[in-house]
């Protein structure tokens, strides 16, 4: 079991490296050498011109009241890093069966308007649910909590287990991927960082 889990692992590295055009590597600092292999070069696959950014998400909850019951922490730095650039941290509280965490390889930022839209790819760490899994989320900063005429922030919640192609994508800054719906969060803060010093 355990050698059939690593070659579907490899065989996903393997499709995200394939990705990249450039040659050029970078160190990464990663438990997981398979992972690493995964995001030699740009997250995912190259950069191809696309915009990059910096968000920081921490505690978010969403609760509905009936079937969903998530918080969500996440984070990501693809301006200054390469490789693995954040970290994730999914809990249902529904279904402790399915807590997910890892690492942030990706993340690109969609000009909707005058609005801003990141759109994250995660890769499932060893000792998560589905080792070496990618997901894909989107995250919108509306306001600051503490102003109650702004509107509430929303994410959406992770496709787990994407097709690598889906991921390839997103990194491409190609925004036409299936993605869940936006909800709003009922606590928590997405915030947007136009100043990296911040």
């Amino acid at each position: 079991m355990k050698t059939l889990s690593l070659l579907k692992t490899s065989a996903v590295a393997l499709l995200l490296v394939s990705a990249c055009t450039k040659s050029e590597k970078v160190s990464v600092n990663t438990e997981d050498a398979i992972l690493q292999k995964a995001i030699e070069k740009c997250g995912c696959p190259c950069n191809n011109g696309c915009e990059s950014g910096k968000v920081t998400a921490g505690s978010c909850t969403v609760n509905n009241g009936s079937d969903v019951n998530i918080t969500f922490s996440f984070h990501g730095d693809g301006i200054k890093k390469t490789g693995d650039i954040g970290e994730f941290e999914f809990v249902d509280h529904n279904n402790k069966e399915e807590n997910r965490h890892g690492d942030v390889i990706c993340l690109k930022i969609q000009h909707v308007g005058d609005n801003e839209i990141a759109w994250f790819v995660g890769v499932e760490s060893k000792n998560s649910v589905s080792p070496g899994s990618l997901a894909i989320w989107r995250a919108d900063d509306n306001g600051e909590p503490a102003h109650k005429d702004d509107p509430k922030d929303q994410v959406s919640l992770p496709r787990f287990g994407v097709d690598p192609k889906d991921a390839r994508a997103v990194c491409a800054c190609d925004f036409t991927v299936g993605v869940n719906p936006f909800i709003d969060l009922t606590s928590g803060n997405i915030q947007f960082h136009k100043d990296l010093t911040e």
